[in-house]
């Protein structure tokens, strides 16, 4: 008995020495990808971009009112992309409420460079005091909706990258 202990232990030795019963493949490295989203040549002022990744992972970022996206920790390799048109603006105007909001503003003279939308977190007042100051912002066409069906792709390198999205 104490030679099949000894055989036994030795096994199990090996086997975790060698790996046995392990996932021994690594996710793929991330990095981070930014760019600028344009329709028709003009920025995109809302909306979203999605990094479908090889692995199956989804991506999903908010573009700025300037048309800039930031997307993080996409892993690297090949990837499918999608935009979207803001989700906050899809079901007709923004509420009384962020009107009248934004129509004080207005009234006070207050005016929201890009870089300041950016900064209001609630997208359907952003919306409204986009709508106040004629910058509402375009509707993606469907099309572009689903990564597994817009088209567009991109591969992830190593090392920060630009990714520009240029939809007509």
């Amino acid at each position: 008995m104490p030679i099949r202990a000894a055989f036994g232990a030795a096994a199990a030795a090996a086997c975790l020495l060698a790996g046995c019963g392990t996932d021994r493949s690594e996710p793929p490295p991330k990095t981070n990808v930014t760019g600028r989203v344009t329709l028709h040549g003009r920025p995109l002022t809302g909306g979203e971009v999605v990094f479908l990744a090889a692995d199956g992972t989804t991506h999903v970022r908010p573009v700025a009112p300037d048309g800039t996206y930031s997307a993080v920790n996409v892993p690297e390799g090949p990837a499918r992309v999608a935009v979207r048109s803001d989700p906050s603006q899809l079901s007709g105007p923004p509420p009384l409420w962020a009107q009248h909001k934004a129509k004080e503003a207005k009234e006070q003279g207050k005016t929201f460079t890009p870089e300041e939308l950016t900064k209001v977190e609630d997208p359907v007042l952003r919306l409204a005091y986009m709508e106040s100051q004629g910058m509402a912002p375009a509707r993606v066409p469907g099309r572009y909706a689903d990564p597994k069906t817009s088209k567009l792709a991109h591969t992830v390198v190593s090392g920060p990258q630009t990714y520009d999205v240029p939809l007509d």
